[in-house]
């Protein structure tokens, strides 16, 4: 898929979904001894889990429940968290979501440990609600797994708690791993949520968009791939999204400066060329843009395209 990092969904392609960690990350920084504790107490749990060792796991981390450390308290449950998903993240069906495709097979965890670890998680939180990895492996084990439809009623208790540092890309991320579970009417329910607390991002205002459009819903999404737009002129992806809209609802016209101007402003080399190269491809579809397309296909698609006929062969 085509899209910033972390940030917003695009409609040029759809990639495939990498496995994630069992693990959430552990906390960055230690203000204290409370924090300098929990940090070398997350190495530990951490090590081991990684191992795969659950007894030992367990047993370490399971007096800590009780410690008047509420931040050594919220890594035991972290902890235990992990050791439930031990040997849980499968290949196995996935058309439980509304989107999934009959037959297709991807990574998740399941079994009882699931609901186990997301109590767990939800507990840490409570002691450390400022831990945002805490949050981030309660959304991530509920994606993965069959409690994705509670993940934008996590994410709403997440945006309540939640006080620490600014974590906007980090709630995003969530929303492409949506996109690539096909998971359409979640995947717009968690952007709904986002919008309440970020109703000026135009990260969040784009990816309501292109969720819209993956529903069917595209009189409701046009509005918000323009208000993305207009709240960030000079982003590439919004843009290009915005053309992409019009182009397939065969306005060429309406689309080719929206086209034009991501392309130029699209900095990232990889995505500079998937861009230029589609772009190419829709220039030749006019006579009068048959030439231009043609040249920006043959340098950034890799070769000669068949919409531009047969390389010419030196004399």
């Amino acid at each position: 898929m085509l899209g910033r990092a972390a940030a917003i969904v695009s409609l040029l392609a759809v990639g495939c979904a990498s496995a994630p960690s069992p693990t959430p990350a552990a906390p960055s920084t230690a203000n204290g001894p409370a924090d300098a504790e929990a940090a070398a107490a997350s190495k530990r749990w951490r090590a081991l889990t990684r191992a795969k060792k659950a007894d030992e796991a367990r047993a370490l981390c399971t007096p800590w429940l009780t410690s008047s450390s509420k931040r050594l308290a919220a890594e035991g449950h972290k902890c235990l968290a992990n050791v439930e998903l031990i040997g849980s993240y499968k290949l196995q069906p996935r058309g439980r979501t509304e989107g999934g495709r009959e037959g297709e097979v991807l990574g998740g965890y399941a079994g009882p440990g699931v609901d186990r670890a997301i109590d767990h998680l939800t507990q840490a939180i409570a002691l450390a609600p400022n831990d945002l990895s805490a949050h981030q492996g309660r959304l991530h084990v509920a994606i993965n797994s069959a409690r994705v439809p509670n993940a934008p009623a996590l994410l709403g208790d997440s945006l309540a708690r939640y006080r620490g540092p600014e974590a906007t890309e980090d709630w995003l991320a969530y929303a492409q791993e949506l996109w690539e579970l096909r998971a359409g009417v979640i995947g717009l329910e968690y952007m709904r949520v986002l919008e309440k607390f970020y109703p000026d991002d135009h990260r969040v205002a784009g990816n309501v968009g292109t969720f819209l459009i993956s529903l069917k819903r595209d009189d409701e999404a046009l509005a918000y791939l323009r208000r993305a737009v207009t709240l960030a002129p000079n982003d590439a992806i919004d843009n290009w999204n915005l053309g992409r809209f019009h182009d397939k609802h065969g306005d060429p016209v309406s689309a080719e400066p929206f086209y034009r101007k991501a392309v130029s402003l699209e900095k990232d080399p990889e995505r500079h060329q998937d861009m230029a190269c589609n772009f190419g491809r829709f220039l030749t579809g006019r006579p009068a843009t048959r030439a231009e397309g043609c040249a920006l296909a043959d340098k950034e698609c890799g070769g000669r395209i068949p919409e531009c006929g047969a390389t010419p062969v030196a004399p």
